[in-house]
């Protein structure tokens, strides 16, 4: 999961228009954005069904895809960068890091809902939120003609807005999740390196015998 819109700490420093720009565009053209677009929205939206005005079979498939992936296009285009910069608002999610589990959690649930002005203080993400229901309504161009309407509107936004929530939780604990494998990893090699110098050492110390003449 990409994490370049992740601030691990520091100094808070604003970002301008073209940065957040930046953060979007990458965001949308990143493998990952492509991949849950095809797991998520064609391949369990294939095997769930949804969306029956697809049509079942490959091009049901790719058109889910391709719908699951123009929502993320939509809520990146203007939850993260068109709101954003007209609202002076900071679209990047700033790690916790420290405190308990539950504090951690509940914190990077309710960054979904506040965010951090371009003034460096805490208030209401309006970008986002305004930006998931407006992405909601613009999936009315491109989903199945009997699904359009408010009620897609606002499915869609509850959706992204949950997804959101759930990206968030990533965001706050894959980096330690990270550093345990590391350092399983290290701890590993650590105790094989000590096996070959323990066998190296053993070998020193008890070297073969010579040979009898």
């Amino acid at each position: 999961m990409p994490n370049f819109n992740v601030r691990m700490g520091g100094p808070f420093v604003p970002l301008t228009p073209a940065q957040k720009w930046s953060l979007s565009w990458h965001t949308i053209l990143d493998p990952y954005t492509f991949g849950l677009a095809f797991v998520v929205g064609g391949g369990l939206g294939e095997a769930e069904d949804d969306h029956q005005g697809y049509d079942w079979g490959a091009a049901g498939y790719f058109k889910r895809t391709g719908a699951s992936y123009l929502d993320n296009v939509d809520g990146n285009l203007i939850g993260n960068f068109l709101l954003p910069v007209v609202l002076h608002q900071d679209p990047r999610y700033f790690r916790k890091g420290t405190g308990t589990i539950k504090s951690r959690i509940i914190y990077s649930a309710l960054t979904t809902f506040i965010c951090k002005g371009d003034n460096g203080k805490t208030q209401f993400n309006v970008s986002n939120v305004s930006g998931n229901f407006i992405s909601g309504a613009l999936s009315n161009i491109y989903y199945p003609s009997d699904e359009r309407g408010a009620s897609l509107t606002i499915e869609n936004g509850i959706t992204v807005t949950l997804e959101g929530m759930l990206g968030a939780q990533l965001f706050e604990f894959s980096p330690d999740v990270t550093n345990k494998i590391q350092k399983h990893r290290d701890r590993k090699r650590m105790e094989q390196q000590q096996k070959i110098d323990a066998a190296a050492a053993a070998k020193m110390a008890n070297p073969p015998a010579a040979p009898k003449p």
